[in-house]
């Protein structure tokens, strides 16, 4: 059984693909196929993972209720607990356990006034209520209105139990955002960067043109094992092409993926 802790952001394969979760009788299921990155929209990948998280953080509310309900059921620990003091001798100290118990206490009787936590605790212990009529009342069921618009590079989305909150991405987010390009690497192989650029279609282009120029030093370096993305000759290249600094950007991020 699925729980919250499995969830996460649902990216999985490497970052590759996006699972794409929701509740079914108040435990997480993915009832739909997975997202691909890379041929889904950006928006709609960080609405999902929105949503992913949104599943998750209702799923461990349920959780923690759960486990606070199997604590409170036992017998309430002691308040104080005799440990060894410093010089050899018992002193009492503030039992640990007391202290849980007692904080689960008082997030259960929080718990009492949500009708929509108990609702959903119900569905998911198939304890649904029965009215006189003897009619069974619906289960729980997970309502999210859509995700509202944000810029999928920069921002996500949380839920707060009642709205969607549209925020910009910590910085730990933003360094694993699945959404954000990686990092252009400094340097990539001959090898590396010809096939790149014979996926663009490019090679030939820029083969004629090296062959064109008679320059020999733009000649050698073309034909160097190695390329550096702050090479000037690159960039002379770049605008004689009609390429801008992005385009370079994305073909040698491309090229050191190959």
């Amino acid at each position: 059984m699925p729980r919250s802790i499995d969830i996460g952001t649902g990216l999985y394969g490497a970052g590759r693909y996006l699972s794409v979760w929701s509740m079914v009788d108040g435990y997480p299921r993915c009832p739909a196929p997975a997202l691909v990155l890379g041929t889904t929209a950006p928006a709609d990948v960080a609405a999902q993972i929105a949503v992913n998280r949104a599943v998750a953080a209702i799923c461990a509310r349920a959780e923690r209720a759960e486990a606070d309900a199997v604590m409170v059921g036992q017998d309430a620990p002691p308040e104080t607990i005799l440990v060894p003091g410093p010089d050899g001798e018992v002193v009492a100290m503030a039992n640990p356990a007391h202290a849980a118990w007692i904080a689960a206490t008082e997030r259960l009787a929080s718990a009492a006034m949500d009708a929509d936590t108990l609702h959903l605790l119900r569905t998911r212990a198939g304890a649904l209520d029965v009215d006189a009529a003897g009619v069974t009342e619906p289960g729980w069921v997970l309502s999210l209105p859509p995700v509202p618009p944000l810029d999928p590079l920069t921002q996500t989305a949380d839920w707060d139990g009642g709205a969607w909150v549209v925020r910009h991405l910590t910085v730990d987010e933003a360094a694993i955002w699945p959404l954000r390009p990686p990092p252009v690497p400094a340097t990539v192989t001959r090898t590396q960067l010809r096939l790149a650029l014979r996926e663009r279609g490019l090679l030939e282009i820029v083969d004629s043109a090296v062959a064109l120029s008679g320059d020999g030093e733009l000649a050698e370096r073309w034909a160097a094992a190695s390329m550096e993305r702050a090479s000037p000759y690159l960039s002379e290249m770049a605008a004689a092409l009609g390429l801008t600094a992005t385009d370079i950007d994305d073909i040698f991020r491309a090229a050191a993926a190959l």
